[in-house]
C-alpha cells in the first residue's frame, strides 16, 4: 500500500537519526495497581481469563497521570486479574507521543493501547497497519460502534478506534475586560461580524503593554475558522480528491483573520504570535489578551490557578456564525481522542474490554473532557471539569453554550492520511498573506495548486 510504504519509509528515517537519544531515554510511567504475578499469555488475552494480565496504555496526557490511576482503580475491583500500566511520553506534546509510539510498534514491541490526537493522525496510521481493526471485537459485544459513539472511526470499512474527548470549539472571554468594554455576554447567536467589534472595544494600550481584544493561535485551521462554523465536515477538502479553496467562504475566512490584526489592530498579530513562540493559555489567564476562539479542553483548566494564577472569571460563548447564516447557527467545530489497540499488543481483549470501561465509566472518574458516548447530559461532564468551586466561572454562560438546543457537531468524517500536508500548506501560504507578503488572490491560487499537487501525490 502507498500510504504504508511512505509511513514506514519516514519511520525508519526517525528511528536512524534518533537511536542514540531513545536508547538513555525513559518513559515517566505510573501502575495504577500492584504488578502482575506472571506475565500475560502471548497472544489475545480472553475477557473471561482470570490468569494476571498487565496492560500497557501509552499516553502524552502525563498531567492527567493521577486520574487515570483512578480509573484503572476502579476497574480492577471488578477485574482483579488485570493490572494497567499507564507510561506517558511526550509530556502534553502529541505529536512527540507519536513518533516515540510509532518507533515502539515498528520494533515490534508489544504494547496494548495507544492514542491519536487527530483524524489525520489517526487514518495513517489505521490505514498503514499500525493500528489493529476491532470489528470483530465490536461484533462479539453484540454491539455497533455508531451506537455506542457520536464520533464514526471507520477507515476503509474498518474501525480501528474508540472515540472519547471531545472537543469543541468555542470562545472565552475575560469577563473583566469585558465589563470594562461595556459589553455583555455575547448572544447564542452572535455573529463574525460581532466578534470583530467586540475585539475593537476590548483592546487597549500601545507598545508593550498593550493588550488585544483577540488572540488566534498559531495552528494553521486558525486562520480560516470561520470555516468552522460555516463548512460542514472538513473545511479543507470537499472530498478525497477537491480542497475547498474555491469556495468564497475560505477566502472570506482569512481576509477576516488579516482585517483583526492588520486592519483593526485588534486581534494579535500573527508574526508576533509565531516570533515570541506565544501559548495561548498564557496569553489567556495572564490577561495579555481578552478573547480567544478555543476548545472545550480548557473548561478545567480555568480553575487551575496553581499552574495560571488569575482572578477574573471567564465568560463562554459559542462559535460566531456569518451574518444571516442562520442555517448554521450553532454550529462549533468538534474533535476527539482516538484510542485503539496496536498491532502489537499481546493481550487484546482485555485491552479492548478496558477501553470500553476508560471511554464510558472512565470519562466520569476522569472528570477531565467530555464523553464521545451517545445520549448523554453534557453538563453532568462539565460540572466534573469545573468542580465545586465555581468562583472562576460565569457559569451561566458556560451552561447556555454547553446546553445550546442549536447546539451541532461538525465532526470531519473526510480525513485522508495526506490531510496533514494539506493543513501544513496552508499554514505556509496563509502566513504568507497575513504578513502582507502576497495578496488574497495569489494566496488561493497557490493554494489550490500546491493542494491539487499534494492530492495527486498521494492517490491511489
Amino acid at each position: 500500500m502507498k500510504h504504508l510504504s511512505k509511513l514506514m519509509a519516514l519511520v525508519i528515517v526517525i528511528a536512524m537519526l534518533g537511536t542514540l537519544m531513545l536508547a538513555g531515554c525513559a518513559s515517566q510511567s505510573t501502575t495504577a495497581a500492584p504488578a502482575a504475578t506472571t506475565a500475560a499469555a502471548a497472544g489475545e488475552t480472553t475477557a473471561a481469563s482470570n490468569e494476571p494480565v498487565t496492560i500497557r496504555f501509552t499516553s502524552w496526557q502525563s498531567m492527567y497521570a493521577d486520574q487515570d490511576k483512578l480509573v484503572a482503580a476502579e476497574y480492577q475491583k471488578t477485574h482483579p486479574n488485570v493490572t494497567v500500566e499507564f507510561e506517558y511520553y511526550g509530556d502534553m506534546n502529541s505529536q512527540e507521543y507519536l513518533k516515540k509510539t510509532d518507533l515502539m510498534i515498528m520494533g515490534g514491541e508489544a504494547i496494548d493501547i495507544v492514542m491519536a490526537p487527530s483524524p489525520a493522525d489517526y487514518s495513517r496510521r489505521a490505514q498503514s497497519g499500525s493500528y489493529l481493526a476491532l470489528n470483530d471485537l465490536l461484533a462479539a459485544e453484540g454491539k455497533s460502534l455508531t451506537d455506542l459513539y457520536v464520533i464514526d472511526t471507520q477507515v476503509d470499512g474498518k474501525y480501528f478506534a474508540i472515540p472519547a474527548d471531545l472537543k469543541s470549539f468555542f470562545v472565552m472571554i475575560n469577563k473583566d475586560m469585558l465589563d470594562k468594554a461595556g459589553l455583555s455576554a455575547p448572544a447564542l447567536d452572535w455573529t463574525w461580524d460581532d466578534y470583530r467589534e467586540y475585539a475593537k472595544k476590548m483592546t487597549s494600550g500601545e507598545g508593550a503593554q498593550k493588550v488585544y481584544g483577540s488572540y488566534y493561535h498559531t495552528w494553521p485551521t486558525m486562520s480560516f475558522l470561520p470555516m468552522y462554523s460555516s463548512k460542514v465536515d472538513s473545511a479543507m477538502l470537499k472530498s478525497l480528491t477537491e480542497t475547498t479553496f474555491s469556495d468564497p467562504l475560505f477566502a472570506k475566512a482569512l481576509q477576516f483573520r488579516y482585517d483583526l490584526e492588520q486592519v483593526d489592530k485588534s486581534s494579535t498579530p500573527i508574526a508576533d504570535a509565531k516570533s515570541l513562540q506565544m501559548t495561548y493559555r498564557a496569553k489567556f489567564f495572564n490577561s495579555e489578551v481578552a478573547m480567544i476562539p478555543i476548545g472545550s479542553w480548557m473548561i478545567p483548566e480555568v480553575k487551575d490557578v496553581s499552574k495560571y494564577p488569575h482572578t477574573f472569571q471567564t465568560v463562554f460563548a459559542p462559535l460566531p456564525i456569518w451574518p444571516g447564516d442562520t442555517a448554521n447557527l450553532g454550529m462549533t467545530n468538534t474533535a476527539n481522542h482516538y484510542y485503539s489497540l496496536a498491532s502489537t499488543s499481546k493481550n487484546q481483549q482485555a485491552a479492548y474490554d478496558f477501553l470500553r470501561f476508560y471511554t464510558t465509566e472512565g470519562m466520569k472518574i476522569r472528570g477531565v473532557s467530555m464523553t464521545a458516548e451517545k445520549g448523554v447530559d453534557k453538563m453532568v461532564y462539565v460540572d466534573l471539569m469545573v468542580g465545586a468551586d465555581k468562583s472562576l466561572y460565569d457559569y451561566d454562560s458556560l451552561k447556555a453554550v454547553m446546553t445550546n438546543p442549536n447546539w451541532k457537531d461538525n465532526v470531519e468524517s473526510i480525513a485522508p492520511p495526506f490531510v496533514k500536508e494539506i493543513e501544513t500548506m496552508i499554514g505556509e501560504e496563509a502566513d504568507k498573506f497575513l504578513m502582507g507578503q502576497q495578496d488574497l488572490n495569489a494566496t488561493i491560487a497557490a493554494m489550490t495548486k500546491r493542494g491539487d499537487e499534494i492530492i495527486a501525490a498521494n492517490a491511489k
